[in-house]
């Protein structure tokens, strides 16, 4: 099996650029461990990591799906009487938090 080198995230200025002048950026998120994403990108055949999720319970133990659209990945999880929402945007290069208690 060939495995591509890995590579940390470009500075976030250059996705915001590529953006304005409607470069479309297409990626692949892989997670095989609850709080860990590699992302692939079929054009310039590059896998990079993503940073960990920041610890959350309810993605430990409970139910969660994901999405992922253009550069963002969203992780959806449920609380015992809420929902929260992970997502992560590489020309951000953080997670931010979603969350119905605030």
């Amino acid at each position: 099996m060939i495995r591509a080198t890995q590579i940390q995230a470009p500075c976030g200025d250059l996705y915001k650029e590529r953006r304005q002048l409607g470069i479309a950026e297409h990626w692949v998120y892989f997670s095989c461990n609850v709080q860990e994403w590699e992302a692939y990108d079929p054009y310039r055949s590059r896998w990079m990591t993503l940073p960990r999720m920041p610890h959350n319970d309810c993605f430990m133990c409970s139910d969660k799906e994901s999405l992922a659209v253009g550069t963002e990945v969203l992780v959806f999880g449920k609380k015992i009487l809420s929902h929260i929402i992970l997502s992560y945007i590489i020309y951000v290069v953080k997670y931010q938090v979603f969350d119905e208690d605030g």
